[in-house]
């Protein structure tokens, strides 16, 4: 659900999601255009209210029934709780009249699925993937190098904060929360979560190479499975200190590519610079010698 719906927000006008344009052509023909028209101003600012945006790893068809079995009094609770002292004015037409709004919502819901459907389906491989390379970051303890390279609108600076895109930014600590990673089928640069239930955090974040057809890493290669194959071949290729231009050509990147990738292996602490003479050059660190030993 969390990815129909990110694909949704992109579709009725709401922040970009970088989702393909095939996609969006079939999914814009498909929508009924007055249901739309009701709903799209509460997606301009990309701020849904938790009971729309349910997280469940049930089949979606059941999720779809559950958000059209809502009740009015929920609808209008939750958008309550989004900023209490005073709810978005986008969200004025749904307090009026929650339960036509409710209605319109679910028959967009519906009618986004409808396209949607197959392109899930045809993700399930690369799901599991992804599943994989989390579950094999997590044992072996490489976790926060996972969430280093968790999407490009994110970032995680190596003392435990994490950065994500939010048009309203807050701060929010987990605590003894557990933090769910939801990897999505949308676009390149899709962004969905919830921080604020009391019980459990989550985030969704694009499924690494969902619109590059990437090969899967050959069996036992978890430094790639964990980094992916740009990272894991820097990584790999520092076997000693070298110019960011000399890794770029090493990795076949642009200058600019090679120095993303390097500055997210360094928040994860993974490499550093270091200036001598008249050229920077760039180590593994001992961190970064430790997963690489640890993953291959």
């Amino acid at each position: 659900m969390t990815s129909l719906t990110a694909i949704l927000v992109d579709a009725v006008g709401g922040p970009r999601q970088g989702v393909p344009r095939a996609w969006m052509t079939a999914l814009r023909r498909a929508l009924p255009g007055q249901a739309v028209a009701a709903v799209a101003a509460q997606f301009e600012h990309g701020l849904l209210p938790d009971c729309l945006t349910p997280m469940s790893a049930g089949p979606i068809d059941e999720q779809l029934q559950r958000i059209a079995g809502l009740r009015p009094f929920e609808l209008v609770d939750s958008i309550a709780e989004i900023l209490p002292d005073s709810p978005p004015a986008s969200w004025n037409s749904a307090l009026r009249n929650p339960a036509r709004w409710l209605a319109n919502y679910a028959t967009v819901l519906t009618a986004a699925w409808r396209v949607y459907r197959p392109i899930w389906a045809a993700s399930t491989q690369l799901r599991e993937r992804e599943i994989e390379r989390i579950g094999r970051a997590s044992v072996t303890g490489s976790l926060d190098v996972a969430l280093s390279a968790l999407a490009r609108r994110t970032t995680y600076t190596g003392n435990g904060v994490l950065h994500l895109p939010d048009s309203h930014p807050y701060q929010s600590h987990l605590a003894d929360r557990p933090l769910l990673l939801v990897p999505l089928v949308a676009g390149t640069r899709a962004s969905i979560f919830n921080l604020d239930d009391p019980t459990q955090a989550w985030i969704g974040y694009p499924v690494p190479g969902v619109h590059q057809n990437t090969p899967a890493p050959p069996p036992g290669d978890v430094l790639t499975l964990v980094l992916g194959p740009i990272r894991a071949t820097l990584l790999r290729g520092l076997t000693a200190p070298m110019t960011m231009g000399h890794l770029a050509r090493l990795a076949a990147l642009s200058p600019s590519q090679a120095t993303y990738h390097c500055t997210q292996l360094a928040e994860a602490g993974l490499l550093e610079r270091r200036r001598t003479g008249q050229s920077v050059q760039v180590h593994r660190t001992s961190r970064g010698e430790a997963v690489l030993n640890l993953l291959t």
